[in-house]
């Protein structure tokens, strides 16, 4: 199975909870089963070795790499509420799944084929 991981949460020294989250989610993923095919999927369109270093160790464990260098993830997000560009337009349409950390699911993803993680703290106030 191809698992493709919305990955801008993780290209910053300066990680968010949700970042460290996502982080040690996917390290205990690559180490669970290699059966499936992990790929994280971000726009780098400046600084791209830069934000290549941040995920390094993802990249060791064995996750592939689909960098965008078109836009700057910010960009696009402002971009898609004016002109719904599909996220497959820039990262291909091969996913069986594809997953975001965060609350936006950009447009063009199928219903069946996503999974956003959501926030501890959300939940409980629920």
């Amino acid at each position: 199975m191809n698992i493709q991981f919305d990955a801008h949460l993780l290209l910053s020294a300066q990680k968010t909870g949700i970042g460290w989250t996502a982080l040690n989610l996917l390290k205990s993923l690559a180490k669970l089963n290699n059966d499936h095919s992990y790929t994280l999927n971000y726009f780098a369109i400046f600084n791209a070795h830069e934000k290549r270093q941040y995920i390094s160790e993802l990249i060791n464990m064995g996750f592939k790499v689909n960098e965008c260098r078109y836009f700057t993830n910010r960009a696009y997000k402002l971009m898609y509420s004016f002109v719904p560009l599909p996220y497959k337009l820039f990262f291909g349409n091969n996913a069986d799944i594809s997953h975001f950390m965060n609350y936006h699911v950009p447009p063009g993803i199928k219903l069946s084929q996503w999974y956003m993680t959501w926030s501890i703290r959300l939940s409980l106030k629920l």
